[in-house]
């Protein structure tokens, strides 16, 4: 994922929901540092903590950084 935008603005993740590539990927955010990345039917639970504008989301062991730009949207890593 390269890049996400968010469905609602702000430089905190938590109760936000980001998508991108035409929806098929969508990353929900709640409480307590879960998230839910969600690939067309498939979901799956994750982790996440911030540092400023840094967000570290770690799946199945797999952790990929993101840039959380001053609009609210999520940067990902280059490909």
């Amino acid at each position: 994922m390269s890049a996400c935008t968010a469905a609602c603005g702000g430089a905190k993740s938590e109760g936000h929901t980001y998508s991108g590539n035409g929806g098929v990927v969508k990353i929900e955010f709640k409480s307590g540092g879960k998230a839910f990345v969600s690939t067309g039917p498939v979901t799956t639970t994750c982790s996440y903590s911030e540092s400023g504008k840094t967000l570290a989301l770690t799946c199945e062991g797999d952790k990929t950084d993101f840039t959380i730009d001053d609009d609210g949207a999520l940067i990902g890593p280059p490909d």
